[in-house]
């Protein structure tokens, strides 16, 4: 095997690199989704965070669905949402994941608790 095919060998695919991917693409969605819609999301976290010693993003979906604001054209917008709430220092994960509670997630999802 050569140097070539190590080095483009998807085994070979590093923590950092995923971290930049990840990054990178939650500042895509960020720029993609409406202002008006972040704004319903931050409010809604808000109000689940002050609701809930510990949460999840579905709790966060659960309250907008309760609010009725409709879900944004990437639903990963939701991730940029908590990195500004967590760069803010007003969440912050807990360290646990826990199972989702939507029938569509298939993985255990992070939970977050107020800093």
């Amino acid at each position: 095997m050569t140097n070539d095919l190590l080095e483009n060998d998807l085994f070979t695919y590093s923590a950092r690199e995923a971290l930049i991917n990840r990054e990178e693409a939650i500042d895509r969605v960020d720029k993609n989704a409406e202002v008006s819609w972040k704004t319903d999301a931050l409010i809604a976290l808000d109000h689940v965070r002050r609701m809930q010693v510990t949460f999840t993003s579905h709790d966060v979906w659960r309250r907008l669905d309760e609010e009725n604001i409709e879900k944004p054209h990437e639903e990963s917008a939701m991730g940029a949402v908590f990195r500004q709430a967590a760069r803010a220092q007003l969440i912050k994960k807990t360290g646990r994941y826990v199972p989702s509670q939507m029938a569509q997630c298939h993985r255990d999802v992070a939970e977050w608790t107020s800093q």
